[in-house]
């Protein structure tokens, strides 16, 4: 890896033709084009966070045959706009990471559109990183990205003072985690704010690693949809009811060792002091 952060760089430096990683976060980067990262061919991992990037040609990355991890977070480049949506990603057949989180200044009624045709062209990409629009939609070009197996949404959530329902419904979520898990209780314990979220049709998981999870289910006080009914995957591959495994926990998941089970106090304990907590504190 080549360390080129916080170094007030305005250009791309000079590099071998055998760099395999290159960190230029924190610079001073505003202009891309495809000179910029000309004789790259072993460039593997690409780190552009936290620079000025205001403009990126629409042939910058095609030089990058080798390219697997890029990060443009924390810059100026406005997804959403026209200058944006002419980048292709054909050539980089072998990118499975993708950030392009906290770029995009809208006011919160803005009609905006994600760039479907840059969408399009990443086929092999397997974990995106972009903002929450006010009015998510994804075109028809979403679609082509058929490995993607992590969308995550950066601060999303803050961005939306009115947010009332969260449908996640039949979608392949195993277990929330628990920094999700907190923010859905805070939420919930202010009165302006009342959390309902919708889940039937995933796949949870019922095993010692997602027994915190199990037990959230149970015992939040957000609103939940199917009556809090869900059922859930065993570690042997049985379904069962999510309730009957957290009332009868160490039957269902006897091979857990007894630190595991310590969770469930731990849990209660937890939710009583979220219910007496009064913070503004961002969880997210």
């Amino acid at each position: 890896m080549v360390d080129c952060s916080n170094r007030g760089f305005d250009h791309i430096p000079h590099l071998s033709n055998l760099t395999e990683g290159l960190d230029l976060s924190g610079n001073k980067l505003s202009f891309l084009d495809k000179s910029s990262f000309f004789n790259l061919p072993n460039l593997q991992s690409l780190n552009l966070n936290w620079n000025e990037i205001k403009f990126i040609g629409k042939d910058t990355f095609s030089g990058l045959p080798s390219l697997q991890d890029l990060s443009l977070g924390h810059n100026h480049i406005n997804i959403v706009q026209q200058t944006f949506s002419q980048i292709r990603f054909t050539l980089n057949t072998k990118l499975k990471y993708l950030d392009l989180s906290f770029n995009v200044n809208l006011p919160l009624d803005a009609e905006a559109l994600y760039p479907d045709s840059v969408f399009a062209s990443l086929m092999s990409l397997q974990e995106l990183h972009v903002d929450l629009l006010p009015n998510p939609i994804f075109g028809t070009g979403f679609g082509n990205m058929t490995k993607l197996n992590k969308l995550v949404f950066k601060d999303c959530l803050y961005i939306l003072p009115n947010l009332t329902d969260i449908d996640l419904r039949n979608n392949k979520i195993t277990y929330l985690r628990k920094k999700a898990r907190t923010w859905l209780d805070l939420m919930n314990s202010r009165s302006e704010r009342n959390i309902r979220i919708l889940m039937y049709g995933n796949p949870f998981a019922c095993t010692c690693d997602t027994m915190e999870f199990v037990f959230w289910i149970c015992d939040t006080s957000v609103m939940l949809d199917h009556h809090n009914n869900y059922t859930c995957v065993l570690p042997n591959g049985s379904i069962a009811i999510l309730r009957h495994v957290n009332d009868n926990y160490q039957l269902f998941l006897g091979n857990c060792n007894q630190e595991s089970f310590s969770v469930k106090e731990r849990v209660n304990t937890y939710f009583q002091l979220t219910r007496n907590l009064v913070t503004s504190t961002r969880i997210f």
